[in-house]
């Protein structure tokens, strides 16, 4: 008896980015994108769903995957993702899902990196167990590359998400710009007002964006950061995104106290696997960016908290920090 005894999968389209660890192109001029598509297969059977040409590494470990998850097997899926640390069992509230009947398999690829593959994934649903999916149809993504910071030269699966919350994060929307790049400098502590902020992480944020707000050279999202910054720029950035007037910490590192300036020191955020799951204005005006915390599972789909942030719109695009609250569904 298998573990998912009623299958269905569609996987409708495949596009391939550079990764960091790419080699480049392949040596093959492009080709016009190619369609295999299967349907009405049993779960018993296991779908050809790949391209009669040979196709890119990342977008056949990102099949073979979607087989084992087909198959339910989840010890095989354990081998294909990528993750911090060991978390045994992490992939088992798979078990507890029960997919529809019918397995349809169609998708395009577009030649670019051998080892980074975006996929566009459906998957129809009959009970989602202990997921985060629903009864029916749900439009996922599935992230196939190397692992972040050179750590491993192997394609692995990074992520499967919705849809939605993967177009979310790839927005330019200011609030939601705004709460992630304050959490990639580490801050993932609920506060009720800016005073309870990590100092350092406070200025970390402020010094990285008075870089930018205060550069001469800026081409929308792109710009040249300014490497010195006054007493003055850093007070008004941290009255901007945080309501607070003064913010004086001559006793950094960053400080040069001969020259009286904060100096950018080629700062910027970490990596996280948090991503932005709701962005929300509120009635009041205010905007709502909720971020799912994902640590535990390396598909990053079953989250085990969520914080709210409540930002206030200053007038000019930006938002000033007024709380975050956290919700923890696991310990």
């Amino acid at each position: 008896m298998t573990l998912f005894p009623k299958v269905g999968i569609l996987v409708f389209g495949v596009l391939m980015v550079f990764c960091a660890c790419s080699q480049g192109l392949p040596g093959n001029p492009p080709q016009a994108p190619e369609t295999v598509s299967q349907g009405n297969a049993s779960s018993e059977q296991t779908p050809e769903s790949r391209p009669a040409d040979p196709a890119p590494a990342a977008v056949g470990f990102g099949m073979r995957f979607l087989e084992a998850l087909q198959r339910g097997d989840i010890a095989e899926m354990e081998t294909m993702v990528w993750s911090w640390e060991e978390t045994p069992d992490a992939l088992s509230y798979w078990e507890t899902v029960t997919f529809r009947d019918t397995f349809t398999a169609s998708f395009v690829t577009e030649q670019t990196s051998e080892d980074y593959a975006v996929i566009q994934v459906s998957l129809s649903i009959e009970d989602p167990g202990e997921s985060p999916l629903v009864s029916g149809e749900n439009q996922l993504v599935l992230t196939v590359g190397c692992p972040p910071f050179g750590i491993g030269e192997d394609v692995r699966v990074l992520s499967l998400i919705p849809q939605a919350e993967y177009d979310l994060n790839r927005s330019e929307d200011p609030a939601a710009f705004q709460v992630w790049t304050f959490r990639s400098w580490g801050s993932v502590e609920p506060f009720d007002t800016a005073a309870q902020i990590d100092r350092n992480i406070l200025l970390n944020y402020v010094v990285t964006a008075a870089s930018r707000d205060f550069s001469t050279h800026t081409d929308g999202w792109s710009y040249e950061p300014l490497e010195e910054l006054t007493q003055a720029q850093i007070d008004q950035t941290a009255d901007r995104y945080f309501g607070i007037e003064r913010l004086v910490r001559t006793d950094a590192a960053c400080y040069d106290r001969e020259k009286q300036v904060y100096r950018l020191f080629g700062r910027d955020g970490g990596y996280s696997s948090d991503r932005v799951v709701s962005n929300l204005e509120l009635p009041d005006g205010n905007r709502e960016v909720v971020i799912g915390q994902f640590g535990i599972d390396p598909l990053e789909l079953l989250p085990y908290a969520k914080t709210r942030y409540l930002l206030a719109p200053n007038g000019d695009g930006s938002y000033r920090f007024l709380s975050a609250t956290q919700e923890v569904f696991q310990p």
